[in-house]
Parts: structure tokens; C-alpha cells; sequence
């Protein structure tokens, strides 16, 4: 499986970009500037750790039911990088937030149901990393100059 985040809008602290899996646009990735990764392809992987933020996202209703453990992108010099809930870049540490709208308010990139867009990416996604399945995740910078 490949997925793509072509990235496509900055705002003052934000990015925007359009996540595609094998082909097909599922949604919208929002990130903070100052902790971007550089564009590329990695592999990605479930991390089996229990840290603070995975037992914060296991006990919290907005992903009660369905959330075990991460899924981190495989990027040299970071770690920690997951794909998890959240509209606006101060949700993140560098971290990929999924949503199914994006819009542009006050010079920042925002996004727009999350929940339900990290919750069907983990549906597609997981059960193949746990089947050992290789999956690709390349980020391409698309800004407009």
C-alpha cells in the first residue's frame, strides 16, 4: 500500500496537505511548520509501547473502541511521529493530523472532522501493518510559488 501527503498550502505555523491512499484522495493532513518532516518515503509501523500519549488516547472517548496502538511513520532523526486527532497545527508536536475538511482562517492551515478520519485511516491501515504488510507513506512539497 502507498500512501501520499502532497502538501499544497502553508499558512503562518501550518501546513496543509492531500493524503491519498493507492491512488485515491481520502483526506487532508495538517502539520506545524517548525517540525515538519522532509519530504521523502518511509515505512510506517505499529508502535507497541505504551507511552503517555498512547495511554491518553487508549482511555479517552474520542478513541474508545477502536484505538490500541499507534501508527508512527519510520522518519531518521524523529521519533514519535503518529497519525492521530486534531484541527489545528498547536495539536501537534510534528505529528500527522487527519481531517476530512481544511480551511484557512486567521493565516493558519485548519482542519475539520478528525475523529472520523483518523478513526477510518487506523481502520484501513492497522490491520495491514499487523498482517506484516509493507506500507509506504511519501510526503511531496506541492506549494504554489
Amino acid at each position: 500500500m502507498n500512501i501520499i501527503n502532497k502538501r499544497f498550502a502553508k499558512g503562518k505555523n501550518s501546513s496543509v496537505g492531500e493524503l491519498s491512499i493507492d491512488g485515491m484522495i481520502f483526506c487532508f493532513v495538517i502539520e506545524p511548520l517548525a517540525k515538519m518532516i522532509k519530504p521523502g518515503k518511509y515505512d510506517l509501523f505499529i508502535r507497541k509501547e505504551l507511552t503517555q500519549l498512547t495511554k491518553r488516547h487508549q482511555n479517552s472517548s474520542a478513541y474508545k473502541g477502536w484505538f490500541k496502538y499507534h501508527i508512527e511513520i519510520n522518519a531518521p532523526g524523529h521519533s514519535g511521529v503518529y497519525f492521530h486527532i486534531g484541527n489545528k497545527w498547536q495539536d501537534s508536536q510534528g505529528c500527522q493530523l487527519l481531517c476530512f475538511k481544511s480551511f484557512m482562517e486567521n493565516g493558519e492551515q485548519l482542519g475539520y472532522d478528525s475523529t472520523p478520519a483518523v478513526k477510518q485511516f487506523y481502520s484501513i491501515v492497522y490491520p495491514l501493518l499487523e498482517k506484516g504488510e509493507k506500507i509506504t507513506y511519501q510526503i511531496i512539497n506541492n506549494y504554489e510559488t
